[in-house]
């Protein structure tokens, strides 16, 4: 079955960025910034796995060479990234985890994560459905995250 998944993927893009807009969980209030004013202008492909099917979602981590994302419930299927793989996890303070990290290990990815500062205003629903983090990415804590990751070129290593 997997072999039938992955036929026909040079289409897909190589840089990608898992959008939150769809998510119930995290929104990212400033991510038409951070699309607009940094990812796009480098090569990130903005793609929306919430009205994806299971397989192109599949067909688009199988063959991305980086994949960042706040919402780390499309991060399930990094398993099928290639070797060497970059994942970036955008992170709220209080929503720390290793188990991707633990998984981009086992899979020989590298691993990278950014904490994003918590809108104060950040949703509670009633105790029996979770918290809607409200994050804001900081671009430049971002710019310096791909700088580490070589997907950028810091201007000091140019000189």
């Amino acid at each position: 079955m997997t072999s039938d998944i992955f036929k026909n993927t040079k289409n897909y893009p190589k840089l990608i960025y898992i959008q939150c807009s769809s998510s119930s969980r995290i929104k990212i209030v400033n991510e038409q910034e951070l699309i607009e004013k940094l990812l796009k202008k480098i090569g990130f492909v903005t793609v929306d796995f919430a009205s994806l099917s299971q397989s192109e979602q599949f067909l688009y981590t199988a063959n991305a060479k980086c994949i960042i994302t706040a919402d780390h419930f499309y991060l399930s299927n990094i398993f099928l990234c290639q070797e060497g793989t970059k994942i970036i996890e955008i992170f709220a303070k209080d929503c720390l985890s290793n188990l991707y990290w633990l998984l981009s290990n086992v899979c020989s990815l590298e691993h990278y994560h950014i904490i994003a500062n918590q809108v104060k205003d950040s949703v509670s629903y009633n105790n029996s459905q979770p918290k809607l983090n409200l994050l804001k990415v900081d671009l430049n804590s971002l710019v310096k995250i791909m700088q580490k990751s070589r997907l950028l070129v810091s201007s000091k290593s140019k000189n």
